[in-house]
């Protein structure tokens, strides 16, 4: 039996327009319900490819961003901890400003620690006259003594010093340790000798009220050699310093002459003998009769600064011996007409000025010499030269004047004194801080990398690796910039600690600086990738995406075109239906 139904070709026709129509439809279906008009290479393989490719690339890109935003975070962790760290940094500044705001003077003990049995430390006049007449090395002058009309000779290889000698102490008072003489007869005198040789004399302050003769001195250096006197200050109606027929007599350090007669007063004299002058020497001369700053043979390296009043002030002056202005040396003078004075006698005086020396007058301008000058005074007695710039302009056909504006001396002398040891509680108190810090850095990881312990940080930019940044970290611990567990015990001690905590955080805010520039490079390549990102994914919609107005409408029209091929369908079917009316 034949179950084929022959259908009559307008028929077929329809049916095959109804087919296409559905067809159609479905795929503008899948086209409204996906909103691309290549969903698969079938629909156009090249644009299909294309899309993906771009796509895969973006797909790859934004894992990347992922990692480039764990690499920001990882330099923020550092930067957190450089921020803590620099807080640490400023409350252990603190620390150690307190302690040496409240520093105490040591006990007597401390310092016998360290003279040793060969050393004194002594607190009156019989305790020093004891310790010098035993031969003692090294004696430590613990206090004021009142050495009344009693005078010092000290022996060979002896040293006199105050406790300033063990450390750069402050104070609101004047030196600590002082040596006060008071002896009023009119006959010279000379009270703190040294006739032996290798001795120190240091840390001072020697104080003298006498009859004010020429002949008496603070000092008197007499026949010997190999002196060291460092950092004194003397106020005194007397000579500072007299030295005579001694060899390598040397002054160091910070001095500081004060000094007040009725007689030809002198802050320095050699005589037959040469002086060497290093460091800082402060000069305030002022007397009734004659003031002499210096006088005689001295070689002058470092700074004096000299101020004189009075009738007849010479401040440089030298009638039988020599003074050399090394080129290293800065002499500024004030306070009198005649600025700088040689005396000469029957045998000149010499004066030299080195390559570099410089000599200030107040209100007179400065010179510095460019080639070597020697001044040699007159042979009449009683004769002077006085040096000024019109002298040296004179005389020195290289000389330049140039203005001078005076700068502020301190005439009233050394004011460091004595403030003396640490606190212990403030070191301990330190030493917490100083705990915390190496702690809070090892603390400082993101996901395992420190970048302020050396760690590093590598961030691909590309899909294929080919790009990338390399983040170097820092060691910036405690070792690494300076820093160290502390064990105070003067203020030199803690102004060290403090220059370490300076350059700590200097370190630390370069630290912070750097850090800043990789964030900036890093956000700015995120910034980038995001961006070529929605470009790669605009790229890859624009060779797939459909048009969903255009899309809308065709399947609008595919409906209507449908309804009319079934009612054409219809339409073919009744010619088939007219067999029926037969029956």
């Amino acid at each position: 039996m034949n179950n084929n139904i022959t259908l009559n070709a307008s028929m077929r026709s329809n049916l095959l327009s109804l087919r296409n129509i559905s067809k159609q439809m479905d795929k503008t279906q899948l086209i409204l319900a996906t909103g691309k008009k290549v969903n698969s290479a079938i629909d156009n393989a090249s644009a299909y490819y294309q899309a993906r490719s771009l796509t895969n690339r973006a797909a790859d890109l934004t894992a990347l961003l992922d990692a480039m935003g764990q690499g920001i975070q990882t330099i923020e962790a550092a930067n957190a901890g450089l921020d803590k760290a620099d807080d640490l940094l400023n409350l252990a500044q603190s620390t150690a400003n307190s302690a040496l705001e409240n520093l105490k003077i040591p006990e007597k003990s401390y310092f016998e620690s360290l003279v040793g049995n060969d050393g004194a430390v002594v607190t009156n006049a019989q305790e020093l006259l004891a310790a010098v007449n035993a031969g003692k090395e090294t004696i430590c002058v613990y206090g004021k003594i009142d050495i009344e009309e009693q005078v010092v000779y000290l022996k060979a290889n002896q040293k006199l010093v105050g406790i300033g000698y063990y450390g750069k102490f402050d104070s609101d008072t004047n030196k600590f340790s002082a040596l006060n003489f008071d002896y009023t007869r009119n006959v010279g005198r000379s009270f703190v000798n040294v006739l032996n040789g290798s001795n120190v004399i240091s840390d001072l302050e020697i104080n003298v009220q006498s009859a004010g003769l020429a002949d008496c001195n603070a000092i008197y250096v007499n026949n010997t050699k190999d002196i060291l006197i460092k950092n004194i200050s003397i106020n005194a109606n007397a000579n500072g310093v007299r030295i005579v027929a001694s060899e390598n007599i040397r002054l160091e350090g910070s001095n500081y002459f004060n000094l007040v007669g009725d007689d030809t007063i002198t802050a320095i004299v050699s005589n037959n003998s040469s002086a060497d002058i290093y460091g800082e020497t402060t000069i305030k001369n002022i007397g009734d009769k004659y003031n002499y700053g210096l006088n005689g043979n001295i070689n002058i390296y470092g700074k004096l600064n000299i101020y004189s009043e009075g009738s007849f002030s010479f401040p440089v002056t030298t009638n039988t011996g020599k003074i050399t202005f090394k080129s290293t040396s800065e002499v500024n003078m004030m306070g009198y007409n005649n600025m700088c004075i040689l005396q000469a006698s029957t045998t000149p005086g010499i004066m030299t000025f080195e390559v570099g020396a410089r000599l200030n007058y107040q209100n007179q301008g400065s010179f510095v010499a460019e080639k070597d000058v020697t001044v040699t005074g007159n042979t009449g007695s009683g004769g002077h030269i006085f040096i000024t710039a019109a002298y040296l302009r004179k005389n020195l056909t290289d000389f330049k004047e140039t203005a001078y504006s005076w700068k502020e001396v301190d005439f009233e002398g050394d004011k460091y004194g004595i403030k003396g040891k640490v606190e212990e509680d403030y070191t301990e108190q330190f030493n917490k801080i100083f705990m915390q810090y190496d702690k809070l850095l090892k603390d400082s990881t993101y996901q395992g990398i420190n970048l302020l312990l050396n760690g590093q940080l590598k961030i691909d930019y590309n899909e294929n690796r080919t790009s990338s940044f390399l983040v170097k970290g820092f060691d910036i611990s405690s070792k690494s910039i300076g820093m160290e567990k502390v064990s105070w015990l003067v203020a030199e001690d803690v102004q060290k600690t403090l220059d370490q905590i300076l350059n700590a955080k200097v370190c630390i805010r370069n630290t912070s600086a750097q850090l800043g520039n990789y964030y900036s490079i890093i956000q700015t390549r995120i910034n980038f990738t995001e961006a070529l990102t929605d470009v790669l994914e605009t790229g890859a919609d624009n060779l797939t995406l459909a048009d969903m107005n255009e899309a809308s409408a065709e399947y609008l029209t595919l409906q209507t075109r449908q309804q009319l091929a079934i009612n054409s369908l219809s339409l073919a079917s009744q010619s088939a239906q007219g067999i029926l009316s037969i029956f």
